[in-house]
């Protein structure tokens, strides 16, 4: 579990990754409300990791 105090690519990236290095595994699909930083931290941490927006 983290904190960050923005919704900004500078947090999720390294959140991302940090759940990757202590084993997370063949996530396939992410759903969230697309914002930015989500989005480009999973285009960078998760690669194969498709993306679907909330409404």
């Amino acid at each position: 579990m983290d904190v960050g105090d923005s919704e900004d690519e500078e947090f999720w990236t390294p959140f991302c990754r940090g759940l990757k290095a202590r084993g997370l595994g063949g996530v396939q699909l992410v759903i969230s409300d697309a914002h930015y930083g989500l989005k480009h931290a999973i285009a960078a941490a998760l690669a194969t990791t498709r993306l679907a927006r909330h409404p």
